[in-house]
This record gives structure tokens, C-alpha cells and sequence, in this order.
């Protein structure tokens, strides 16, 4: 299982808090796979340390 550590916020996160803080993230690689090779989108929001969304421009739905 592919998995990351989340921390523990300052406001409540139901599930997350109830997860023990390791999380699953098959669902985020499989949007990064169907976006491979897509031209990048600009992203605005929080700083640059911070990875808050991915787009890309691709024919289909959004991910």
C-alpha cells in the first residue's frame, strides 16, 4: 500500500483523525498517471512550500 503521514491540525479532520494519521493514496496516483505527459495548468493558493492542487490540460473530465 502506498500511503503518506498526515499531521495533526489545529481544527478537527473526521476520518482523518480516526485514520491514525497514515493515509492512502492509490486514488492521487492514479489522477497523477492520467495526467502524465499533459501540459501543466497554473495554480494560485497558500505558498510556495506547499503543493495544494495539480492541474492539467488534457480532453476529458477534470481531475
Amino acid at each position: 500500500m502506498s500511503a503518506i503521514v498526515q499531521a495533526v491540525q489545529d481544527h478537527p479532520q473526521p476520518y482523518f483523525d480516526e485514520a491514525g494519521g497514515v493515509l492512502p493514496i492509490d486514488h492521487v496516483l492514479r489522477a497523477l498517471a492520467r495526467i502524465s505527459g499533459s501540459a501543466g495548468r497554473t495554480v494560485k493558493g497558500g505558498g510556495p512550500d506547499r503543493v495544494q492542487a495539480v492541474a492539467a490540460e488534457r480532453a476529458g473530465p477534470a481531475e
